[in-house]
């Protein structure tokens, strides 16, 4: 997000020591780090504000009333408000007499920061009231702009907030994921562990931060985690946003298991984030004739429909026996893209497939949970799937992230005994550490890429 800083040359000292406390995300503008000797002064600065800036923060003292600059400055930002139709000028006072006078007198009527204490302390709070200003107007221009039509001037701000706000998200949901109604975390850790393990620079004060907690739920970007203000868990797990969780490990696992697969196999496929990506890669394979004769037998829709998509793409003829791909049929479950018979036997097509086929020559199934007993999920209907795919395969894989050990749901779909778990560290090396030796005595193998 790009600020610019219009302020008097009095008060430059005190925008460099605030400027230092704002978060990485902020890019403030100030002229002496921007001019260089010989730029044109005028042109400059009205493209930085017209042009360049998402926002510009007006500075307001004695010194600023009165200056030619700032008046010129504080023209050229309110003709970009105009122009986009948004709020564009935020004003921070510095001298209550001097805003009090300050023309436009229209400027006057806004809501407006103050500071009159310029200990360190002082400017410490200021910049966490201006990043917590701007997170509130990027949230409110990104939620307008879903029902507005002719937000086009207001793209690549909007695209900014929005990336940033997901990002947001997305780090939340990945400290989150352990975490169920039994063993709920406390928001204040959760405040904690953003600060400690984020690349988002994001400084919020804890008072803040439940503001912005407030502000992603309304934006539909919490959705599945619960929380009341002092705890936060998981509720119910979406598909939506468990394919964003991890993705770069998951693309590890994916590859790492891709490279398992031989012309000629019959694989069992589970539904979920990893097996979806383990699907793609087999495309990508496929259109490279690196695999051929390849039969499918999934209860993942989104893996069928990118198998068969490319199956259309290259070519390959209905009664052929290039890519084969058998469907479980049921009802999709929406949070996690899996086919779920409407029966008491959810794994009666699995089974009856694979069968057919002569058994799979490998399954990849995913789990909600590793433990010493097994391997957990939460809904009986895909226990009922999982273990029809194991069952049916001579060598068994689970594919997880790692944030899946250690957390136990409530139903065991598989011992450890006789499986590979295929992994990745990603931070939880010290986890994976303290189960590898139980896996192995259990007669598991647990594979980290």
């Amino acid at each position: 997000m790009k600020v610019f800083f219009s302020h008097s040359s009095h008060y430059k000292p005190l925008l460099r020591e605030l400027r230092a406390l704002l978060p990485n995300h902020i890019d403030s503008w100030i002229d002496e780090d921007k001019l260089l000797i010989g730029e044109n002064i005028t042109e400059n600065l009205e493209v930085a504000i017209q042009s360049d800036s998402d926002f510009v923060i007006l500075f307001i003292d004695s010194v600023a009333a009165r200056s030619a600059w700032v008046r010129k400055e504080v023209e050229w930002a309110m003709a970009a408000e105009k122009r986009n139709g948004r709020t564009f000028l935020l004003p921070v006072v510095l001298d209550m007499d001097a805003w009090e006078g300050f023309e436009p007198a229209e400027l006057c009527k806004r809501k407006h920061l103050s500071c009159n204490d310029f200990t360190e302390k002082g400017i410490g709070l200021l910049a966490d009231e201006i990043a917590g200003s701007l997170f509130a107007w990027l949230s409110r221009d990104a939620e307008s702009a879903k029902s507005d039509t002719n937000s086009g001037d207001r793209a690549d701000l909007l695209g900014d907030a929005d990336r940033f706000l997901r990002s947001v998200a997305s780090e939340i949901r990945t400290i989150v994921y352990p975490h169920r109604q039994k063993n709920p975390l406390e928001v204040d850790a959760l405040y904690e562990r953003l600060h400690s393990l984020s690349g988002l620079s994001i400084d919020f004060t804890a008072e803040q931060f439940l503001s912005v907690l407030a502000r992603l739920d309304q934006q539909h970007l919490l959705s599945g985690l619960y929380y009341d203000g002092e705890e936060i868990f998981v509720e119910e797990e979406h598909y939506s946003w468990k394919i964003e969780s991890f993705t770069e490990a998951k693309k590890r696992i994916a590859r790492a298991a891709v490279k398992k697969i031989s012309s000629g196999d019959v694989i069992a496929l589970d539904a979920g984030s990893t097996t979806e990506l383990i699907a793609q890669h087999v495309c990508r394979l496929l259109r490279l004739r690196k695999l051929r004769r390849l039969t499918f037998v999934t209860n993942s829709l989104p893996a069928a429909m990118d198998l068969l998509t490319t199956a259309g793409d290259i070519g390959i003829a209905d009664d052929g026996d290039e890519l084969s791909v058998y469907l479980a049929g049921g009802r999709v479950r929406p949070n996690t893209m899996a086919i779920v018979s409407t029966d008491d036997n959810s794994g009666s097509d699995i089974r009856a497939f694979l069968e057919l086929t002569g058994g799979a020559s490998l399954a990849f199934v995913g789990t909600n949970g590793v433990t010493g007993d097994g391997f957990s999920t939460e809904a009986q209907a895909e226990v009922d799937t999982k273990r029809a795919l194991l069952e049916g395969a001579r060598e068994k894989i689970i594919v997880t992230d790692p944030s899946k050990f250690g957390l136990r749901q409530s139903r065991i779909f598989s011992p450890l005994e006789g499986i590979e778990i295929l992994t990745a560290g990603d931070g939880y090396e010290h986890v994976l550490d303290d189960f590898a030796t139980m896996i192995d005595a259990a007669g598991g193998r647990l594979t980290c890429v």
